[in-house]
């Protein structure tokens, strides 16, 4: 006699489906995460001088470009008819403000905080991606000992980082 559970056809089906694929992802190594994000190739092509694979990696940038004790620092990479970028570095974090006219996407290298636009509040680390609307106040608080990294974009193009920023004084 026979004391199993009997499934209908459907269920055995899913069954081995759920089977199958957790064998796959055993075999694979485990589920994979999405690789993180890096600045489109535009954006590359324009700090790398027209070339996206000529753009410079980060440490290099640091190099160049280097913090020391200061709490913030801000360059314009590169600048077009469309855009500017800017590599921005900061121990303190960027106090809230907006931009008047000015959309930016922001793109963290390095370094961890919380990035702050109207009222939700996002992680900010390596990876990770900001598009901010013109007149959305936004706010980035560092964390840790390293300084948080990242390369601004703003469309139009920024002669200076603050030539649209309005601090809202919080």
């Amino acid at each position: 006699m026979h004391t199993g559970v009997r499934f209908g056809t459907a269920t055995a089906i899913a069954v081995a489906v759920v089977v199958s694929t957790l064998l796959t992802i055993t075999a694979c190594g485990g589920p994979r995460r999405p690789a993180a994000p890096k600045p489109d190739r535009d954006v590359l092509a324009l700090i790398g001088g027209g070339n996206p694979d000529a753009a410079p990696d980060l440490g290099t940038l640091l190099a160049s470009y280097p913090l020391g004790d200061a709490p913030f620092r801000a360059d314009l990479l590169a600048s077009n008819d469309s855009c500017s970028v800017f590599l921005v570095q900061s121990r303190a974090g960027v106090p809230e403000h907006f931009h008047r006219t000015h959309r930016e996407r922001a793109w963290v290298l390095a370094g961890s905080g919380t990035c702050v636009i109207g009222e939700s509040s996002y992680p900010a680390v390596a990876g990770s991606v900001f598009n901010v609307a013109p007149q959305k106040v936004h706010r980035v608080d560092a964390e840790g000992d390293a300084p948080l990294v990242a390369l601004a974009v703003f469309e139009p193009p920024l002669a200076s980082i603050d030539a649209d920023r309005v601090n809202t004084g919080k």
